[in-house]
């Protein structure tokens, strides 16, 4: 069966608050496992309590938000943080204070060796933060830590592309805190060197994806189950079987992380996965060995756990239910828990008594010591400066605001090394009782057995020295074969060679394949051997073939097989190419690669090569697969989003078309882009929506993306426990199948629209209206009428003075009574049965819309729904007032569809099916024009208005007809008035008649006073 994100089981047994993290002290120094035990020894100092440290920092502009225009809403001064809601400009912004506000938004430099500093000459030049800024407020302390003994932990939050890794990490000569505290460390430790103490540095590196921990410097762990968490009562949690190595300079940890960081690159590429959806932990042992005045050796330790977490962007709702807990929902259980977390330690902080959830996720567990025992703790909160990113910016402020009130106490962690090992020697003499003794679960006793062998494995590699360590991990290296950063970079320099492009950029080129003189088969490895192996269900045992000249300059690529996909800048290629420097090639729907050729770049010197990118490169894609990309920043932000979110996604969408193609599902993926204006939404709200076909029995739905995103990632799950014969595709059931959508749910058939508009002018309106579906096309018509009446539902008389308005600002400070009639409607696409009709209304003084449905109706394309329903606008105001001139009733049909059956004789599988529907490609559909859906309104008003205009210019001819059948060449305006003001032809007639019959006395009615010249009308 199809699995979610595996939690690994911990014993039941219920942790000590100052246990847990990922803490590796004493651990083993070579590739192998094992857990803390830093934290069950006595140590020389009891600790102080201290808050957690925050720093917000805010970063300029990125090209996305420069494209759509964004507004900066971020704000500095001191300690303090302003963010401003750009809907509510007027307002004052809401207020935060941080021990540290780091401006990085302007006011800065690039010097010409890249490194950003502050310009002086700039408005904002003394309060922008440069690198070496945040090093010397955080990076020091956590670096004076080390060398006293405490355990500090380092959390990077914020959404994706908000600058978390630039702090952290960095880039070029911009380096982060990591290396700049790497490489001062190292320095420290070669001026100490050659005394009485010795010093050993281990590092260790994992990712937390859907719930699974992976050992990033083990590529070969079991990817699926990932490491198992194991609790011990003392000691927290500990991740069993992570690798720690021991480094013995700032180059060797760097080496380790760009191991680590191809080891996730590899798995989000064979994934289909951004690495931003995931959380990694590095980890940091710096232990220092002296003897005391009695000869006892000492060991002093340090854990400095750097933690990057995933993206906190929102999460949509999706509707998934059950075992339909996948990728998206996994990573915001994660930081929920987390914020948990946080939340309680910090009621906790003020005094109040309550569970921390630690337990929830296995973010949490091996995070408990750095939040809630023994750590000295930092948090840097990265936000962006835009307006588009405001509901982001505000969650991770606020996120923020909240781990500040948490409190932690750290403690010197120094013990003798004799006496660490003899409290492991009585603790494996407990663990051999409990055995032997025959009690607990079966599952303790596993438990108990595996503690046993991670202790005797601790105290062997107590017992060797850091030489011995570090020349066994150094053979382990070499013998891997795995190339250094270095060496691949000379490499790089010489030969032509293929980089991987990632969605994030720190993981582009962190894949390379050197291509020198010969043949290079390109496969999956499943079936003949392959020179470059590429995995992903899209990709072919044999997949394609690469050919290089003895002079590295003519480089040629061919599919392998006609099945084979393999595209190059976009299009799909048909026989052998010659590849050209910076030519963009898909194997498959998600190895994405660059062919890169440094010779070809030195015999054209003077050739330009365009930066390739990412979103460049799945542009190309999308154009090609009748998507129009721009390249330019000239979209509108509308335009631009819709973009990126298609780029995002439509890898995603090719890569479950080939599962459903492997597997056999007769489903097809299209990616559609719905215009707002079908749901009366702003311009800037164009959505991007996941069209699901059945092939198997005509049946079509409508998945968001998030939605789509989580079956997605539970398709691929579901393909590799297939692929590894964990399990047989016949025994995985219809809740469990995620390419199954149940057919008893209600599917949107499409929307139509009334236009309220007549309401205004008190015409009734009866018209046919179409109905669209999300992709814009026509699904049939509705046939609805509008039509005012007064409180108790009584039409109005169309000639009555309560129904006659010529300026509808007359409504204001009135109630206005309506019927709306939805008759019925034709045309409604034949898979549809149990069709009803249902819409949004907010009544009277109603704070919130009601929703109201008709009755369902089934067994015909043509259904009678016959629904009268009395509405009423209430106290108009002017807001309410353009929402009945401009604005509609939006309708929603919505029917369950009943599959068909399919022919007997057509016994095409998906491949075939997908084949012949290979020409209905996705399309971007044109911008819905409102005054296209609205013209026929219009007209009936306009209609009306003319007939009532037409009526009161007959009654003006008439009068002036009698004054001049009478010899008058003046007529009092009063009349003229009268009849323009007149709100009904019962009005109209009166005014005549007063005219006609009341005599006229100097040119006035008789019942009048004498008229200046001012106030006549001259008859010509």
């Amino acid at each position: 069966m199809a699995k979610g994100g595996k939690k690994s089981r911990s014993p039941s047994k219920k942790p000590k608050q100052n246990g847990g993290g990922v803490d590796e002290t004493a651990k083993k120094a070579t590739v192998s496992s094992s857990k803390p035990v830093t934290n069950g020894t006595t140590h020389s100092d009891s600790g102080a309590e201290e808050n957690l440290k925050v720093a917000v920092r805010v970063r300029s502009f990125n090209k996305r938000e420069i494209d759509m225009n964004a507004k900066p809403i971020i704000e500095m001064s001191a300690g303090q943080t302003v963010i401003r809601n750009p809907a509510e400009p007027a307002e004052d912004g809401k207020k935060f204070a941080f021990d540290y506000s780091y401006w990085s938004f302007d006011g800065g430099k690039q010097r010409s060796d890249g490194f950003w500093e502050p310009d002086l000459a700039q408005p904002n030049g003394k309060k922008y933060c440069d690198q070496n800024k945040v090093f010397e407020d955080l990076g020091k302390g956590m670096l004076s830590n080390a060398w006293e003994g405490y355990n500090s932990t380092l959390f990077a939050y914020g959404q994706t592309g908000s600058g978390k890794s630039y702090s952290v990490v960095g880039y070029g000569p911009n380096k982060g805190i990591v290396p700049m505290f790497c490489e001062q460390l190292f320095a420290e430790i070669g001026t100490k060197k050659g005394g009485d103490t010795a010093y050993e540095v281990t590092f260790s590196m994992l990712e937390i994806y859907n719930e699974i921990v992976r050992d990033l410097l083990n590529p070969n762990s079991d990817k699926k189950k990932g490491l198992r968490i194991r609790q011990h009562p003392k000691k927290g949690f500990w991740p069993e079987q992570l690798a720690v190595v021991p480094v013995d300079s700032y180059q060797a940890i760097s080496n380790k992380m760009d191991q680590g960081a191809t080891t996730r690159t590899i798995a989000a590429t064979n994934m289909n996965a951004t690495s931003s959806r995931a959380h990694t932990i590095v980890c940091i042992t710096f232990i220092q060995k002296s003897k005391n005045s009695a000869g006892q050796e000492l060991a002093k330790s340090s854990v400095v756990n750097l933690v990057d977490l995933a993206g906190s962007e929102r999460v949509s709702s999706t509707g998934a239910t059950g075992d339909r807990l996948k990728e998206g929902a996994a990573i915001n259980q994660s930081l929920s828990a987390l914020g948990n977390v946080i939340s309680a330690l910090a009621d906790q902080s003020n005094g109040k008594k309550v569970k921390v959830p630690y337990r929830d996720s296995v973010l949490t567990q091996l995070l408990m010591n750095a939040l809630g025992g023994n750590s000295k703790t930092i948090m840097i909160a990265a936000i962006s400066p835009a307006d588009i990113n405001y509901e982001e910016s505000l969650s991770t402020l606020r996120y923020a605001d909240r781990a500040k009130q948490i409190k932690t106490r750290a403690i010197i962690n120094e013990d003798p090394t004799e006496k660490m090992i003899r409290e492991l020697q009585d603790e494996n003499a407990r663990l051999k009782k409990m055995v032997q003794g025959g009690g607990g679960s079966i599952e303790d006793h596993e438990d108990y057995k595996k503690e046993l062998e991670e202790n005797e494995r601790e105290m062997e590699e107590m017992r060797k020295s850091f030489e011995e360590k570090l020349l066994l991990a150094q053979a382990e290296s070499a013998a891997s074969g795995v190339k250094t950063s270095a060496e691949v970079a000379k490499q790089r320099a010489k030969y032509p060679h293929l980089y991987n492009l990632n969605i994030d950029p720190q993981l582009n080129a962190m894949v390379v394949h050197i291509i020198k003189s010969g043949k290079y088969r390109i496969g999956n490895a499943k079936g003949s051997k392959s020179d470059i192996v590429l995995s992903g269900p899209s990709m072919l045992e044999q997949h394609a073939i690469i050919v290089s000249a003895k002079d590295h300059l003519a480089v040629t690529l061919e599919k392998a097989t006609e099945q084979a996909r393999v595209l190059v800048n976009g299009k799909p290629i048909t026989g052998q190419m010659q590849l050209r420097h910076n030519d963009r090639i898909l194997f498959g729907t998600s190895q994405l690669y660059v062919y890169a050729n440094p010779l070809e770049q030195k015999k054209n010197p003077t050739a330009k090569y365009p930066a390739v990118t990412y979103e460049m490169a799945q542009g190309e894609i999308a154009e090609a697969s009748g998507f129009k990309i721009s390249q330019s920043g000239e979209l509108a932000q509308s335009d631009r989003a819709a973009q990126e979110k298609l780029i995002q996604v439509m890898p995603a969408v090719e890569d479950a078309n080939s599962i459903s193609e492997k597997l056999d599902k007769m489903m097809k993926f299209e990616a559609i882009l719905v215009s707002p204006q079908l749901f009366g939404k702003p311009e800037s709200e164009w959505e991007v929506l996941i069209r699901v076909r059945n092939f198997a029995n005509g049946l079509q739905y409508n998945w968001t993306t998030e939605k789509f995103m989580e079956r997605y990632a539970q398709m691929r799950e579901l393909y590799e426990d297939v692929e590894d014969g964990d399990i047989k595709l016949s025994d995985v059931t219809a809740d469990k199948d995620p390419f199954v959508e149940p057919t008893k749910d209600p599917t949107l058939i499409g929307v139509a629209s009334a236009y309220l508009k007549s309401l205004a002018y008190f015409m009734p309106m009866k018209t046919q209206t179409a109905i669209k579906d999300l992709s814009g096309q026509d699904a049939g018509v509705l046939n609805i009428s509008l039509t005012n009446c007064d409180a108790a539902g009584n039409t109005l008389d169309e000639n009555s003075s309560a129904a006659w308005v010529d300026s509808t600002k007359a409504l204001i400070g009135k109630d206005l009574y309506f019927r709306f009639l939805i008759s019925r409607a034709y045309g409604i696409p034949a898979r549809f049965t149990d069709i009803y009709c249902a819409f949004n209304f907010k009544f009277g003084d109603e704070k919130e819309k009601r929703s109201i449905k008709t009755k369902k109706v089934s067994g015909t394309s043509n259904p009678v729904f016959e629904h009268n329903e009395t509405l009423c606008f209430k106290n108009i105001d002017a807001a309410t007032l353009s929402v009945i001139e401009n604005g509609r009733i939006l309708v929603e049909l919505w029917g369950v569809q009943v599959p068909t059956s399919r022919d007997d004789r057509d016994n095409r599988d998906t491949r075939a099916m997908l084949a012949a529907d290979a020409m209905n490609k996705g399309v971007l559909p044109q911008k819905m024009n409102s005054s296209d859906s609205k013209s026929s309104f219009e007209v009936d008003v306009l209609r009306q208005r003319q007939a009532k205009i037409e009526a009161k210019l007959q009654y003006m001819r008439e009068i002036c007809t009698v004054g001049e059948a009478r010899g008058m060449d003046t007529v009092p305006l009063s009349y003229i008035k009268g009849i323009l003001d007149a709100p009904g032809v019962d009005t109209l007639d009166k005014w005549a008649k007063m005219f006609e019959y009341k005599g006229i006395h100097d040119g006035r009615p008789a019942s009048a006073n004498r008229i200046n010249k001012s106030t006549t009308c001259v008859i010509s």
